[in-house]
């Protein structure tokens, strides 16, 4: 991760802690039909190098080690020439050199019909389409990081060069339906040049009534292996996921299932969490907000492990509608493993458990 010592991290701080002085309550970086946005994410943070000690790193001292973290500092541009036209660009600037995060066109003719292209995510899971600024918690977790958002190939929710048709359906019963329905081809990154892939991605939204929405999605990705020029091979994932809000209570649980692209053929993956938050308004701007995550999840079925458990508790305190103060700890009981390739052998992976305090500021 990056850390605060990197110059042009700090350079990035600053710059939207600049922004932030000079915010108004309201969002105030709007002209006319533009957008201008900042949001900046840093922590301090303890974690146990032992996790990092047990996977052979022997540089890695024993007992707990600390930093500064930069986690996101992101700026963002929105152009709305036209009420059936969006144009949007973010920028991460967290690694110190400038990243193109999302880059597309939005053609909105009718709330049935909205045709996005670009570099954009992928809507397989809701955990993913959701803005990680806006978690309750400090991370998606171990399914979002090793197989769903984070694996070889672009991942199945990650972001890449895609078109999508999405839209809103009124349907009998006051019931509202939204469906997403798009192909994706690239490598995984904007502008890579890694072998050939293309994912076909569907995803189904029906809003039972007022605060009930329940998604189901799925993901079917064809691509090249880099190593073997011209062998292609296919992999599927399947997911559901369920939304509840009343009043102050936020509720999310999610599931998925699928091919594990990083393991090879024949591995495949299982895990779910369940998400949630409360609300407590102390008056004024100001706020206070537990959350808590479990994450139940099996990497890989051909590597004889239990399941996984990893929790997740953040304490945030929010002061303006642009500031949120938190405090958290994160960690699996076990580190999860899985199938390598290229070791011929299970290995295991990285989850140490982690306690910290973090700023999230956003104009």
């Amino acid at each position: 991760m990056p850390r605060l010592s990197n110059a042009r991290g700090l350079i990035a701080c600053a710059v939207l802690l600049g922004l932030g002085a000079g915010a108004a309550p309201a969002l105030a970086w709007e002209w006319n039909d533009l957008r201008l946005r900042g949001r900046l994410q840093g922590r301090y943070e303890a974690f146990d190098r032992r996790v990092e000690e047990e996977l052979g790193r022997a540089y890695v001292l024993e007992g707990w080690g600390h930093h500064l973290d930069l986690r996101r500092a992101r700026l963002d541009a929105r152009w709305t020439p036209f009420a059936w036209l969006r144009l949007e660009l973010e920028t991460e600037l967290a690694g110190g050199d400038l990243e193109l995060r999302d880059v597309f066109a939005e053609l909105t003719p009718h709330e049935a019909a909205r045709l996005t292209v670009g570099n954009f995510k992928k809507p397989f899971s809701r955990l993913g389409m959701d803005a990680a600024f806006e978690l309750p918690v400090p991370e998606r977790g171990l399914l979002h990081e090793y197989a769903v958002g984070g694996s070889a190939y672009g991942g199945f929710g990650g972001r890449d060069l895609g078109v999508m048709l999405s839209g809103k359906v009124a349907l009998p019963a006051k019931l509202k339906l939204r469906y997403y329905l798009g192909v994706w081809n690239s490598a995984g990154e904007l502008l890579d040049d890694g072998p050939p892939q293309h994912d076909y991605v569907a995803r189904l939204q029906l809003k039972v009534w007022k605060g009930l929405v329940i998604g189901l999605g799925a993901c079917h990705k064809v691509f090249e292996l880099g190593e073997l020029d011209g062998l292609q091979r296919t992999t599927n994932a399947f997911g559901g996921d369920i939304r509840f809000r009343r009043g102050d209570l936020w509720l999310q649980l999610e599931v998925s299932y699928g091919d594990r692209v990083d393991s090879g053929p024949g591995h495949r993956f299982l895990g779910g969490h369940l998400l949630g938050s409360y609300r407590v308004e102390l008056g004024g701007d100001w706020a206070l907000e537990p959350a808590a995550m479990l994450e139940v999840v099996d990497l890989d079925d051909q590597v004889e492990d239990d399941p996984r458990v990893r929790l997740s508790g953040q304490l945030n305190l929010h002061f303006t509608r642009h500031v949120r103060l938190g405090l958290y700890a994160d960690g699996a009981f076990s580190q999860p493993r899985a199938y390598d390739p290229g070791q011929l052998a299970a290995v295991q992976l990285a989850w140490p458990l982690r306690v910290g305090l973090e700023l999230r500021v956003g104009i």
